[in-house]
Formats: structure tokens, sequence, C-alpha cells
């Protein structure tokens, strides 16, 4: 969970000109509370694709024992393609500037 925020952190970084911290707080804050409210609303269970809190509750780790295949396929997707992102981005850019 916290290398797919901060993949997802890392792209914004390297995509503004400006330094982004608080976006990226509330990008951590956003998630957690679509978590929150995907477990309250039960209409809403398709957020949990979303929000890398959901798969990560420690409670049901305790209690499944084992994480869910597709959750960790898509924390691994969205890891590695906002990862490579950033770095092309940041290949590009003239860091002295």
């Amino acid at each position: 969970m916290q290398l797919e925020i901060a993949s997802i952190c890392f792209m914004i970084s390297a995509i503004s000109k400006q330094k982004p911290i608080g976006l990226a707080l509330g990008i951590a804050i956003m998630a957690y509370l679509l978590d929150v409210m995907c477990r309250i609303i039960p209409k809403i269970k398709f957020i949990k694709y979303v929000t890398p809190f959901y798969y990560s509750n420690a409670s049901d780790i305790f209690v499944k024992t084992k994480l869910a295949a597709i959750h960790i396929i898509i924390a691994c997707l969205v890891i590695i393609c906002f990862f490579i992102i950033s770095l092309l981005i940041n290949q590009s850019r003239d860091i002295s500037s």
C-alpha cells in the first residue's frame, strides 16, 4: 500500500513544476476515506478496487490469513505503471533548472 501511494505521489511530483506536498497528503487521506465509505455503504463496493487501504486492512488479513490475488495484481500494475511514467518524465527533465 505504501509503495502504491508513493509511486502515485512520485508521478505527481514528476509532472508538476511546484512542490505538491498538500496534493500528496490529500491523495492518501482521500484513499483512506474511500476505504471507509466502501466498507460502510454496500452500493459502492466497486471503490475497493480504487483504494489501496481496502486490501491492506490488518483485520481482514488476520481473519482471512491471505490476500486476494486481484488486489495484489492491481497494486503491482499501479506501482509499475506510475513508477515507469515518473522515471520517463524525470529523465527528460533538466534537474539543474
